[in-house]
C-alpha cells in the first residue's frame, strides 16, 4: 500500500507535533539517507532505516529520541554499506519502564491537541482525577509492576467518592492502551474485571421555584465592575439559550449578528453549525459586555487571547450552588449542564415542537427522516425562543 511521505530534517519537536492521519505516512530525514519515522493511524511513531531494499527497526518515539535514532542509523548504514549484517541484539531496543504518573502526563499531553483532542471539560475532569486520585493512589507504581489487582485495590479505595471511579477508569484504560502502542513495558490488563459502579444519574433540572431563586441570586450579584460580570453573563446566556457551556465560552464577536438578529455557532459538539435567535433579553446580555479588540466575548484573564476556561466558570458556579444551598442534600447535584436540561424541559412543557427544540439546542435528528426534512427559518425559531424564555422567567413550566 502506497504511503504518504514528507521529506524534512527530523527533530523531536516535529515528530511530537505531527498528528496521525487516516492511514500510515512517513517522515523522511534529509540528513541521514534512509532514516524514516513511520506514523500509524493510532499515533504510534517508529524509527526505521531503509537501505538497499532492507528495512531495520530502530525504536519507537519518544522512547528513542531523534538524536539517538540518527546515531544508530548512521552506524547501521555504515555496517550495511560494508556488507556486514546487523545483529538482532543491536536491532532491538529495550522497552522503557516508566511510572503511571509519567504515562498519564504523556497521554494527557497527547490528547490536549489535534483531531483526537479531548473536549475542554473532559480534559479538565481527567486532569483533576489524575492529580487528586490517580497520582496519590497509583502514580509512583512502575508500569511493568502494575496489575489488575492493583487497579482494583485503588478503585475500591474510592468507595466514598464512588462518582470518580468511572472517571479514573475512563482515563486509565486508554492511557494504558496508548502506553502499549508506544512500546512501554505494560502487562496485559482485563478492564472488564475492574470494579464498576452504577452509571451516574442524569443531571436534574431546576424546578420553577429553584430557577427563580437562582435568577434572583444572579441579579443581585451582577455588577458591571465586578470580575464576575463575565461569569454571570455566561450563565444567563446558557439559561436562556440552552447552549452547551463550551459554545458560549468560545463565542466570538464575529459570530454575533445583532442587526440580523442571530448568533452563528460553528464549534458545536455535533460539528454542525446552527443559529441562535437573538431576542430582547439575549440582546441585553450581549450588549452589556464591552466590545474590545479581543476576538472572544468571554476571555481568560490570564491568557487574554484564549476563551474563558471551563474551570473558571465552574468555580463560580459552585460558589452559587453553595450560596443557594442547591446541593446541600443527598440528591443529584446541580451542574452547569442542568441549565440545558431545564431549558429543554421548559421548551417541551411549553408545547414547542420536538423538531424545533432539536434545532434550537443542536441535537442530532437521529434516524428520523421527518426530522431531517424539516428546516426552520429565523422567524419560527425566534417565536419559539420567546415562548421558552417567557416560561423560564415566569416559572410557568
Amino acid at each position: 500500500m502506497e504511503q504518504d511521505q514528507r521529506r524534512l530534517k527530523l527533530t523531536d519537536h516535529i515528530i511530537a507535533s505531527t498528528l496521525p492521519q487516516d492511514k500510515c505516512f512517513v517522515l523522511i530525514d534529509t540528513e541521514i539517507p534512509g532514516l524514516q519515522c513511520f506514523i500509524n493511524p493510532k499515533g504510534k511513531k517508529s524509527f526505521k532505516l531503509r537501505i538497499r531494499g532492507l528495512q531495520k527497526a530502530i525504536g519507537q518515539f519518544p522512547i528513542v529520541k531523534c538524536s539517538d535514532a540518527r546515531k544508530t542509523a548512521l552506524i547501521w548504514r555504515g555496517e550495511l554499506l560494508k556488507g556486514n549484517t546487523i545483529t538482532q541484539k543491536e536491532e532491538e531496543t529495550e522497552n522503557q519502564d516508566i511510572t503511571v504518573d509519567q504515562l498519564l502526563e504523556k497521554y494527557l499531553q497527547y490528547k490536549q491537541s489535534g483531531k483526537d483532542a479531548l473536549a475542554s471539560y473532559t480534559f479538565y475532569q481527567y486532569s483533576f482525577a489524575w492529580k487528586k486520585y490517580l497520582s496519590p493512589g497509583l502514580g509512583s507504581k512502575m508500569l511493568s509492576q502494575l496489575r489488575d489487582s492493583d487497579v482494583n485495590v485503588f478503585l475500591a479505595s474510592l468507595k466514598k467518592t464512588y462518582s470518580f471511579i468511572p472517571v479514573c477508569t475512563a482515563i486509565l484504560k486508554p492511557a494504558l492502551d496508548y502506553g502499549d502502542s508506544m512500546g512501554y513495558k505494560i502487562e496485559r490488563f482485563r478492564p472488564e474485571k475492574w470494579i464498576r459502579v452504577k452509571g451516574r444519574k442524569k443531571d436534574r433540572y431546576f424546578t420553577s421555584g429553584e430557577l427563580s431563586k437562582l435568577q434572583d441570586i444572579l441579579f443581585k450579584a451582577y455588577d458591571p465592575a465586578s470580575l464576575h460580570s463575565q461569569h454571570i453573563t455566561i450563565l444567563e446566556l446558557l439559561m436562556y439559550t440552552g447552549c452547551r457551556c463550551s459554545e458560549i465560552r468560545k463565542l466570538r464577536w464575529s459570530d454575533i449578528f445583532l442587526e440580523e438578529g442571530y448568533i452563528q455557532l460553528w464549534k458545536t459538539k455535533t460539528k454542525k453549525g446552527r443559529i441562535i435567535p437573538i431576542i430582547s433579553c439575549i440582546d441585553t446580555l450581549i450588549k452589556r459586555m464591552p466590545k474590545t479588540s479581543n476576538p472572544y466575548v468571554f476571555f481568560s484573564r490570564i491568557k487574554q487571547d484564549q476563551p474563558m476556561t471551563y474551570a473558571a466558570v465552574e468555580t463560580f458556579w459552585l460558589s452559587l450552588m453553595k450560596k443557594g444551598h442547591f446541593n446541600d442534600h443527598d440528591i443529584e447535584r446541580m451542574t452547569i449542564h442542568s441549565l440545558r436540561h431545564t431549558y429543554i424541559t421548559a421548551a417541551n412543557r411549553s408545547g414547542i415542537s420536538p423538531w424545533t427544540i432539536t434545532t434550537l439546542v443542536g441535537h442530532s435528528a437521529g434516524n428520523s427522516i421527518t426530522g431531517l426534512y424539516i428546516h426552520h427559518n429565523l422567524t419560527e425559531l425566534k417565536k419559539a425562543q420567546e415562548q421558552i424564555v417567557y416560561t423560564l422567567i415566569n416559572g410557568t413550566y
